[in-house]
């Protein structure tokens, strides 16, 4: 049983989706709970995968109808993913009469997410810290998100591995060859595209800011494809740095991939990342990337910059360097699908299969 909060069009989310479908294909019994709503990404499941939408609204609200729905089918292994999810698993699970293995998912490292950690507040690091020490097993998405919960959470080495996000399927390929139909995108020379949040997290500010600082020629455009709370920001700073017309932002958008297709260069510019799934996505396109070197995660996937660019974060002169040299050379396309690959579900799925099921 894979439990999360909704089914909404995110990183983690698309990672569940694409885990539970290789379990059931894998001829494992499994069943997925959403606390809150199912979403848009409920219609990627497959036949075999049940879906549990307990729709209490809220995840606090979610305890007693988990509880109740565990007890009824009594699953032999449970993961959950998302902090407050997390926490609520591994409490309910230690209720049972007949309790399964837990597994958390944690795709952060706690050492690095300041904004993140105000945010939930000590009373929350401290319920975290005492789920995950009780949990089974953790799971990492990374090496450095491994040490951040070792070290912030007191968790037992012996209990946290890591893993590799299932970043790819094949239905990620398939999607990219959707049609797209955009006039200002069809125009372009050079197309420089960021997939991300519009958060703090993901730094568009510094992009923003290094953009507008690429020398590439006119006919180079800007594409920024996510939502967030910082909506509003990151339109205004396009505004006031005169790049209006070389800048579009699209908010509304299920299937980036058939964007990146034909992209020129994938940046994402974050302050910290666990381990970003746009990365991988982007090399199994082939399609050329600069990351900065935040905690955790591209230094990671990029091998230490032999698949990519790696620049400090924040720094707006060296991301534009970084981009100005990656869209003037020419690219191994091969080369990039073949480290992609590296991370698709066939890949790793037998290691995520591994820890889920009881010894």
């Amino acid at each position: 049983m894979l439990v999360l909060r909704d089914l909404g069009v995110g990183g983690a989310e698309r990672v569940v989706v694409r885990l539970a479908n290789y379990l059931a294909g894998s001829g494992v019994d499994t069943h997925l709970v959403t606390l809150v709503g199912a979403g848009p990404l409920a219609a990627e499941l497959n036949g075999d995968v049940r879906l549990h939408d307990l729709a209490a609204g809220k995840v606090r609200n979610a305890v007693v109808p988990l509880y109740r729905l565990l007890a009824r089918l009594r699953p032999v292994s449970l993961m959950s993913t998302l902090p407050q999810v997390n926490a609520v698993a591994v409490c309910v699970a230690r209720l049972l009469p007949e309790r399964p293995k837990v597994v958390v998912r944690e795709a952060n490292d706690p050492r690095h997410e300041a904004p993140y950690s105000r945010r939930l507040g000590a009373a929350m690091r401290r319920l975290l810290a005492a789920a995950y020490r009780r949990a089974d097993l953790v799971v990492a998405v990374s090496q450095g998100v491994k040490e951040g919960v070792e070290e912030a959470y007191g968790v037992d080495p012996a209990k946290v591995v890591a893993l590799p996000n299932a970043s790819l399927d094949d239905g990620v390929l398939a999607r990219a060859g959707a049609e797209l139909r955009d006039d200002w995108y069809d125009r372009l020379a050079k197309r420089v595209v960021c997939v991300a949040r519009l958060s703090a997290q993901k730094d568009h500010a510094t992009l923003l800011r290094a953009f507008g600082q690429l020398d590439a020629g006119p006919g180079t455009g800007l594409l920024l494809i996510g939502s967030g709370p910082l909506e509003t920001e990151v339109r205004a700073l396009v505004d006031s740095l005169g790049l209006g017309g070389r800048v579009k932002i699209v908010t509304q958008e299920t299937n980036p991939f058939r964007w990146l297709r034909t992209a020129d260069l994938l940046v994402l510019s974050s302050r910290w990342e666990g381990s970003p799934n746009v990365l991988v996505e982007a090399l199994a396109l082939g399609v050329p990337v600069v990351a900065t070197d935040c905690p955790s995660g591209p230094r990671e996937i990029l091998a230490d910059g032999e698949f990519g660019e790696l620049v400090p974060v924040g720094d707006a002169a060296a991301l534009a360097a970084a981009m100005r040299l990656a869209l003037s050379r020419p690219t191994d396309a091969e080369r990039l699908v073949e480290r992609g690959r590296d991370f698709h579900i066939e890949s790793v799925g037998p290691r995520w299969l591994a820890a889920l099921l009881p010894r």
